[in-house]
């Protein structure tokens, strides 16, 4: 199987506490990667190939994680046969919690994925916030939402690797050492 993890930018000579995308600043985030089959992403034979569907699912309060994915989504996008689709999962704080946390409205161009549409992509990318060393609580609530799909087995194959990164100085430094 094929899988890719990502985090931080190397280049950064340790300072994992942003960088500047279009700018506005760019929080780390965590990302994994899970390919449902053991058929390579890309393929090395002049044949065609059918297009390999990648869900780039994330949660962004603010806006950081957001960029991200839409960073990863123009690199995957690149890539010959492959079709990379951006989702986003549904908010769990309500609106008058994120008026006075002053978070912007969520992209409107982006859907909510509901735990089922899972099934129809052949690998995901998971983009999210830590908060306090793990995942923020609406991802978390999603991924405890596809729990009738992993009694399933329906995505047994899948090969999850994750790199956890912090979002900010401090937090998470047991990961990284």
């Amino acid at each position: 199987m094929r899988s890719r993890g990502g985090g931080g930018d190397s280049s950064n000579s340790g300072d994992s506490s942003s960088s500047v995308v279009d700018g506005r600043d760019a929080k780390p985030m965590t990302v994994a990667l899970i390919i449902k089959d053991c058929s390579p992403i890309i393929g090395f034979s002049d044949a065609a190939m059918s297009t390999t569907k990648i869900y780039i699912v994330y949660y962004s309060l603010y806006g950081h994680v957001e960029i991200m994915a839409r960073q990863v989504q123009q690199g995957a996008n690149a890539v010959e046969g492959v079709e990379a689709i951006l989702w986003q999962v549904p908010e769990t704080l309500p609106s008058r919690v994120l008026e006075k946390m002053k978070a912007p409205d969520k992209a409107n161009d982006v859907p909510e994925i509901r735990p089922e549409q899972l099934l129809d992509a052949d690998g995901f990318i998971f983009g999210f916030p830590s908060r306090f060393g793990v995942m923020a609580a609406q991802f978390k609530a999603f991924f405890d939402a596809t729990h009738e799909i992993w009694a399933t087995q329906a995505l047994a194959a899948n090969l999850l690797e994750s790199s956890g990164v912090p979002v900010s100085m401090g937090e998470g430094r047991s990961l990284l050492h």
